[in-house]
């Protein structure tokens, strides 16, 4: 059985960024306890929406460097192809 290489990579990825996003989440928490000396929601509830931050701005370079790219070929990246 092969194994996609771009799977492997994806699914990498993905497990460090959610595990980033655990660890920064905990010091997040750790922080503001020590700052305000009560457990409380605050804003470092935010940081769990770094995975979909994440995601859509990988999405949005890639998108930005294709258009660039048709660009410099001398296209249109904006008009629909027939």
């Amino acid at each position: 059985m092969k194994v996609n290489e771009r799977l492997i990579f994806a699914v990498l990825e993905l497990f460090i960024i959610l595990c980033l996003t655990g660890i920064t989440f905990e010091l997040g928490r750790a922080f503001a306890l020590a700052e305000r000396g009560y457990k409380a929601c605050g804003g470092e509830y935010l940081i769990l929406a770094l995975p979909a931050l994440y995601y859509a701005g990988k999405r949005t370079v890639k998108d930005w460097l294709a258009d660039l790219r048709e660009i410099r070929r001398g296209g249109n990246p904006w008009r629909k192809e027939e």
